[in-house]
């Protein structure tokens, strides 16, 4: 059970991209945008899910995943554009309390838990 992670719908192209800019929009949190919906990227969220239970504390949490398994519409691609700025997008993005990105994994880095590790601690630095 995933329970750090907010997965974006695919059939509704504008909310999923209203969820996401929401999501960004909290303060006090860490964002681990994870990219697509094969089985490396189901790995992956759930590798990170469970590394945000480090975090967790009795107000909440200061890690979130957020699974974006549908990229190929416009509304996607535009808010993906403006949080990440030009270029390919990566497999997983992670970005610190101020929406900056701090981390990016392509599809062919490697993705141990460890690894992940290291992009939620880049973003956690200011």
């Amino acid at each position: 059970m995933l329970k750090n992670t907010l997965i974006l719908p695919e059939t509704d192209a504008r909310l999923a991209a209203d969820l996401l800019e929401d999501a960004v929009a909290t303060l006090d949190v860490v964002l681990m945008l994870v990219l697509g919906k094969t089985d490396r990227e189901a790995e992956i969220v759930k590798a990170a899910d469970q590394l945000c239970n480090k975090t967790q504390t009795a107000d909440g949490n200061l890690r979130q995943v957020i699974w974006i398994r549908r990229l190929d519409t416009v509304s996607m691609r535009d808010a993906l554009g403006a949080l990440l700025g030009p270029g390919g997008l990566p497999n997983v993005a992670v970005l610190n309390f101020h929406d900056e990105v701090k981390a990016r994994i392509s599809s062919t880095d490697d993705v141990r838990p460890l690894n992940l590790e290291l992009a939620f601690v880049k973003g956690h630095q200011v």
